[in-house]
Protein backbone atom coordinates (compact mmCIF):
# COMPACT_ATOMS: atom_id res chain seq x y z
CA UNK A 1 0.00 0.00 0.00
CA UNK A 2 1.23 3.50 -0.93
CA UNK A 3 2.09 5.54 2.24
CA UNK A 4 -0.68 8.30 0.56
CA UNK A 5 -2.85 5.85 0.45
CA UNK A 6 -1.92 4.50 3.91
CA UNK A 7 -2.37 8.07 5.65
CA UNK A 8 -5.91 8.29 4.06
CA UNK A 9 -7.27 4.99 5.51
CA UNK A 10 -5.51 5.79 9.36
CA UNK A 11 -7.30 9.44 9.03
CA UNK A 12 -10.18 7.78 8.14
CA UNK A 13 -9.81 5.05 10.63
CA UNK A 14 -9.45 7.53 13.10
CA UNK A 15 -12.46 9.61 12.36
CA UNK A 16 -14.44 6.46 12.65
CA UNK A 17 -12.79 5.42 15.95
CA UNK A 18 -13.68 9.21 17.03
CA UNK A 19 -17.09 9.26 15.95
CA UNK A 20 -17.70 6.01 17.63
CA UNK A 21 -15.81 6.81 21.33
CA UNK A 22 -18.63 10.36 20.99
CA UNK A 23 -21.83 9.23 19.90
CA UNK A 24 -22.20 5.64 21.17
CA UNK A 25 -19.87 5.51 24.67
CA UNK A 26 -19.33 9.33 25.56
CA UNK A 27 -22.76 10.90 24.51
CA UNK A 28 -24.55 7.85 25.43
CA UNK A 29 -23.65 7.86 28.74
CA UNK A 30 -24.48 11.51 28.89
CA UNK A 31 -27.91 10.67 27.77
CA UNK A 32 -28.15 8.03 29.73
CA UNK A 33 -27.19 10.00 32.92
CA UNK A 34 -29.37 13.01 32.39
CA UNK A 35 -32.37 10.33 31.53
CA UNK A 36 -31.33 8.83 35.18
CA UNK A 37 -31.53 12.21 36.80
CA UNK A 38 -34.65 13.07 34.78
CA UNK A 39 -36.47 10.05 36.37
CA UNK A 40 -35.23 10.62 39.67
CA UNK A 41 -37.96 11.60 42.25
CA UNK A 42 -35.42 13.23 44.57
CA UNK A 43 -31.87 14.23 43.95
CA UNK A 44 -30.65 13.90 47.85
CA UNK A 45 -27.84 12.02 49.64
CA UNK A 46 -29.12 9.62 52.72
CA UNK A 47 -26.65 11.52 54.53
CA UNK A 48 -28.46 14.29 53.71
CA UNK A 49 -31.66 13.97 55.69
CA UNK A 50 -31.92 15.90 58.95
CA UNK A 51 -35.84 14.24 59.98
CA UNK A 52 -37.99 11.75 58.56
CA UNK A 53 -42.00 10.87 59.16
CA UNK A 54 -43.99 7.96 58.22
CA UNK A 55 -47.39 8.50 57.92
CA UNK A 56 -49.22 5.28 57.22
CA UNK A 57 -51.63 3.46 59.45
CA UNK A 58 -49.70 5.44 62.44
CA UNK A 59 -47.43 8.36 62.28
CA UNK A 60 -43.89 7.68 63.21
CA UNK A 61 -41.53 10.79 63.42
CA UNK A 62 -37.87 10.25 63.54
CA UNK A 63 -34.77 12.56 64.07
CA UNK A 64 -30.91 12.18 63.31
CA UNK A 65 -28.72 12.43 66.63
CA UNK A 66 -25.06 12.32 67.10
CA UNK A 67 -25.52 8.96 68.22
CA UNK A 68 -27.85 8.00 65.16
CA UNK A 69 -31.42 7.87 64.03
CA UNK A 70 -34.24 8.31 67.37
CA UNK A 71 -37.68 7.36 67.16
CA UNK A 72 -39.55 10.73 68.80
CA UNK A 73 -43.73 9.77 68.19
CA UNK A 74 -45.38 8.46 69.50
CA UNK A 75 -42.12 6.77 71.50
CA UNK A 76 -38.84 7.59 72.32
CA UNK A 77 -36.15 4.73 70.99
CA UNK A 78 -33.66 4.09 69.43
CA UNK A 79 -34.54 3.02 65.36
CA UNK A 80 -33.40 0.27 63.87
CA UNK A 81 -30.32 1.13 61.67
CA UNK A 82 -30.83 -1.22 59.00
CA UNK A 83 -34.86 -0.62 58.55
CA UNK A 84 -33.98 3.00 58.07
CA UNK A 85 -31.08 2.60 55.85
CA UNK A 86 -33.51 0.36 53.67
CA UNK A 87 -36.00 3.30 53.73
CA UNK A 88 -33.81 6.01 52.98
CA UNK A 89 -31.37 4.28 50.66
CA UNK A 90 -35.09 3.52 48.72
CA UNK A 91 -35.62 7.05 48.78
CA UNK A 92 -32.79 8.75 47.80
CA UNK A 93 -32.51 6.06 44.69
CA UNK A 94 -36.33 6.42 44.32
CA UNK A 95 -37.64 6.82 39.87
CA UNK A 96 -40.16 7.91 38.15
CA UNK A 97 -41.50 4.37 35.97
CA UNK A 98 -43.93 6.58 34.01
CA UNK A 99 -45.60 9.80 34.53
CA UNK A 100 -49.31 10.03 33.62
CA UNK A 101 -50.45 13.51 32.13
CA UNK A 102 -53.48 14.59 32.74
CA UNK A 103 -54.70 12.21 35.87
CA UNK A 104 -57.42 13.25 38.24
CA UNK A 105 -59.00 10.64 39.95
CA UNK A 106 -58.06 11.41 43.58
CA UNK A 107 -59.45 8.44 44.72
CA UNK A 108 -56.13 6.80 44.45
CA UNK A 109 -54.73 8.51 47.34
CA UNK A 110 -57.78 7.79 49.83
CA UNK A 111 -55.49 5.73 51.87
CA UNK A 112 -52.02 6.97 50.93
CA UNK A 113 -48.63 6.16 52.98
CA UNK A 114 -47.00 9.81 52.83
CA UNK A 115 -43.34 10.04 53.95
CA UNK A 116 -42.06 13.61 54.75
CA UNK A 117 -38.51 14.44 55.32
CA UNK A 118 -35.76 17.48 55.68
CA UNK A 119 -32.57 17.34 53.95
CA UNK A 120 -30.08 20.56 53.83
CA UNK A 121 -33.01 22.18 55.47
CA UNK A 122 -35.97 21.75 53.05
CA UNK A 123 -38.73 20.54 53.24
CA UNK A 124 -40.26 17.46 50.93
CA UNK A 125 -42.80 14.90 50.74
CA UNK A 126 -43.60 11.88 48.57
CA UNK A 127 -47.54 10.33 48.60
CA UNK A 128 -47.56 6.60 47.72
CA UNK A 129 -51.22 5.90 46.91
CA UNK A 130 -53.14 2.82 45.73
CA UNK A 131 -52.11 -0.37 43.35
CA UNK A 132 -52.24 0.34 39.55
CA UNK A 133 -54.57 -2.57 37.84
CA UNK A 134 -51.84 -4.66 37.19
CA UNK A 135 -50.76 -4.68 40.65
CA UNK A 136 -46.97 -3.75 39.44
CA UNK A 137 -47.31 0.15 40.18
CA UNK A 138 -48.18 2.50 42.80
CA UNK A 139 -49.56 5.85 41.62
CA UNK A 140 -47.45 8.76 43.62
CA UNK A 141 -46.92 12.13 43.52
CA UNK A 142 -44.12 14.43 45.68
CA UNK A 143 -43.96 17.98 46.59
CA UNK A 144 -40.93 18.77 44.47
CA UNK A 145 -42.88 18.06 40.82
CA UNK A 146 -46.58 18.35 39.43
CA UNK A 147 -48.61 16.06 38.66
CA UNK A 148 -48.89 12.17 39.35
CA UNK A 149 -46.54 9.56 38.11
CA UNK A 150 -45.69 5.70 38.87
CA UNK A 151 -43.39 3.99 41.02
CA UNK A 152 -42.48 -0.11 41.40
CA UNK A 153 -44.55 -2.21 44.36
CA UNK A 154 -40.79 -3.18 45.17
CA UNK A 155 -39.68 0.13 45.66
CA UNK A 156 -43.15 0.61 48.30
CA UNK A 157 -42.28 -2.27 50.33
CA UNK A 158 -38.80 -0.72 51.05
CA UNK A 159 -40.54 2.64 52.05
CA UNK A 160 -44.18 1.19 53.94
CA UNK A 161 -42.54 0.58 57.80
CA UNK A 162 -44.08 0.25 60.76
CA UNK A 163 -43.39 1.33 64.15
CA UNK A 164 -41.71 -1.99 65.08
CA UNK A 165 -40.04 -2.10 61.91
CA UNK A 166 -38.17 1.02 62.66
CA UNK A 167 -37.51 0.01 66.49
CA UNK A 168 -34.22 -1.00 67.31
CA UNK A 169 -34.90 -4.95 68.51
CA UNK A 170 -31.44 -5.57 68.76
CA UNK A 171 -30.69 -7.19 72.06
CA UNK A 172 -26.83 -7.25 72.25
CA UNK A 173 -24.62 -4.21 70.25
CA UNK A 174 -21.31 -5.25 71.33
CA UNK A 175 -18.94 -6.09 68.39
CA UNK A 176 -19.06 -10.16 68.63
CA UNK A 177 -15.88 -9.98 67.66
CA UNK A 178 -14.39 -8.78 71.19
CA UNK A 179 -16.86 -10.41 73.28
CA UNK A 180 -14.21 -12.24 76.02
CA UNK A 181 -16.45 -13.95 78.25
CA UNK A 182 -20.11 -15.56 77.63
CA UNK A 183 -21.55 -16.35 80.84
CA UNK A 184 -25.06 -18.44 81.67
CA UNK A 185 -26.87 -18.53 84.97
CA UNK A 186 -30.50 -20.16 86.13
CA UNK A 187 -31.87 -23.49 86.26
CA UNK A 188 -32.19 -23.87 82.91
CA UNK A 189 -27.61 -23.54 82.12
CA UNK A 190 -25.33 -22.68 84.65
CA UNK A 191 -22.14 -21.93 82.58
CA UNK A 192 -19.37 -19.91 81.65
CA UNK A 193 -16.97 -19.41 78.48
CA UNK A 194 -13.79 -17.60 78.34
CA UNK A 195 -11.65 -16.93 75.14
CA UNK A 196 -8.43 -17.65 75.65
CA UNK A 197 -4.79 -16.19 74.13
CA UNK A 198 -4.88 -18.34 71.23
CA UNK A 199 -8.50 -17.49 69.94
CA UNK A 200 -9.91 -20.62 71.60
CA UNK A 201 -12.07 -20.99 74.26
CA UNK A 202 -12.16 -22.48 77.79
CA UNK A 203 -14.75 -23.40 80.48
CA UNK A 204 -13.04 -22.83 83.68
CA UNK A 205 -12.95 -25.22 86.64
CA UNK A 206 -13.85 -27.82 83.89
CA UNK A 207 -11.23 -29.98 82.36
CA UNK A 208 -12.77 -30.07 78.50
CA UNK A 209 -11.45 -29.31 75.45
CA UNK A 210 -13.93 -26.89 73.82
CA UNK A 211 -14.80 -26.67 69.91
CA UNK A 212 -13.98 -23.19 68.97
CA UNK A 213 -16.44 -23.23 66.29
CA UNK A 214 -19.48 -24.77 68.20
CA UNK A 215 -18.72 -22.00 70.72
CA UNK A 216 -18.38 -19.06 68.27
CA UNK A 217 -21.80 -20.18 66.45
CA UNK A 218 -23.31 -20.34 70.30
CA UNK A 219 -22.05 -16.77 70.31
CA UNK A 220 -23.15 -15.61 67.23
CA UNK A 221 -26.84 -17.25 67.81
CA UNK A 222 -27.10 -15.37 71.06
CA UNK A 223 -25.59 -12.18 69.60
CA UNK A 224 -27.95 -12.05 66.60
CA UNK A 225 -31.36 -12.68 68.66
CA UNK A 226 -33.61 -9.87 68.18
CA UNK A 227 -37.02 -8.43 70.11
CA UNK A 228 -40.12 -9.83 68.15
CA UNK A 229 -42.71 -7.97 69.96
CA UNK A 230 -42.02 -5.07 72.26
CA UNK A 231 -44.35 -5.82 75.67
CA UNK A 232 -44.64 -1.82 76.65
CA UNK A 233 -45.79 -1.83 80.32
CA UNK A 234 -45.83 -5.40 80.90
CA UNK A 235 -44.10 -6.84 84.21
CA UNK A 236 -43.09 -10.28 85.46
CA UNK A 237 -42.88 -11.65 88.83
CA UNK A 238 -41.69 -15.18 88.04
CA UNK A 239 -38.19 -16.55 88.55
CA UNK A 240 -36.04 -16.15 85.36
CA UNK A 241 -35.58 -19.38 83.75
CA UNK A 242 -32.00 -17.71 82.65
CA UNK A 243 -29.53 -15.16 82.55
CA UNK A 244 -27.02 -14.30 79.50
CA UNK A 245 -24.37 -11.98 79.79
CA UNK A 246 -21.80 -11.19 76.67
CA UNK A 247 -18.23 -9.37 78.57
CA UNK A 248 -15.68 -7.60 76.25
CA UNK A 249 -13.57 -4.74 75.94
CA UNK A 250 -16.45 -2.38 75.80
CA UNK A 251 -18.19 -3.32 78.99
CA UNK A 252 -21.18 -5.68 79.78
CA UNK A 253 -24.48 -6.36 78.09
CA UNK A 254 -27.15 -8.85 79.47
CA UNK A 255 -30.25 -10.68 78.93
CA UNK A 256 -33.42 -12.12 81.49
CA UNK A 257 -35.51 -14.73 79.96
CA UNK A 258 -38.56 -15.82 81.44
CA UNK A 259 -40.95 -18.74 80.19
CA UNK A 260 -44.46 -17.24 80.02
CA UNK A 261 -46.50 -20.59 78.70
CA UNK A 262 -45.67 -21.39 75.48
CA UNK A 263 -43.48 -17.82 74.92
CA UNK A 264 -39.95 -16.56 75.84
CA UNK A 265 -40.13 -12.98 77.34
CA UNK A 266 -36.60 -10.87 77.74
CA UNK A 267 -35.32 -7.71 79.39
CA UNK A 268 -32.29 -6.37 77.72
CA UNK A 269 -29.57 -4.04 79.78
CA UNK A 270 -30.20 -2.34 75.86
CA UNK A 271 -33.90 -2.18 76.27
CA UNK A 272 -35.91 -1.48 79.93
CA UNK A 273 -38.78 -3.01 78.79
CA UNK A 274 -39.61 -6.68 78.20
CA UNK A 275 -40.04 -7.65 75.00
CA UNK A 276 -40.87 -11.49 73.36
CA UNK A 277 -38.00 -13.39 71.25
CA UNK A 278 -38.48 -16.51 69.32
CA UNK A 279 -39.81 -18.86 71.53
CA UNK A 280 -37.40 -21.46 70.29
CA UNK A 281 -34.52 -19.90 71.19
CA UNK A 282 -33.39 -21.96 74.41
CA UNK A 283 -33.98 -25.11 72.35
CA UNK A 284 -30.85 -24.10 70.31
CA UNK A 285 -28.84 -23.57 73.42
CA UNK A 286 -26.78 -26.45 74.92
CA UNK A 287 -27.58 -27.88 78.33
CA UNK A 288 -24.10 -28.93 79.41
CA UNK A 289 -20.58 -28.13 78.60
CA UNK A 290 -19.95 -31.19 77.20
CA UNK A 291 -22.20 -30.10 74.10
CA UNK A 292 -19.55 -27.78 73.27
CA UNK A 293 -16.71 -30.27 73.04
CA UNK A 294 -15.48 -31.75 69.48
CA UNK A 295 -17.97 -35.14 70.70
CA UNK A 296 -20.98 -33.25 71.84
CA UNK A 297 -23.69 -32.99 70.32
CA UNK A 298 -24.87 -30.25 68.12
CA UNK A 299 -25.40 -26.72 70.08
Amino acid sequence: MRPRTMLISLLVLAAAVSYYLYFEVYKARQDKQRKDRAEQVFTLAGQDLERLTVKGKERIELFRQDQGWRIVSPISARADGRALDELIGTLAALRIQRELTDFSDPSVFAAPLTIEFRAKSKDYSLTVGALTPTKEFRYARSSNRSGVFLITEADTLGLDKDLLALRDKRLFTLPVETVEKLSFSGPFLDLTLVRDADAGWLCPGKDVKLSASKVESLLHQIWWQEARLFADGMSIGTRPVLDIALTGKQGTQSLRIWRVGKALFARSSRHPQIVEIDRMFLEGLPRDVGMLTERGGAS
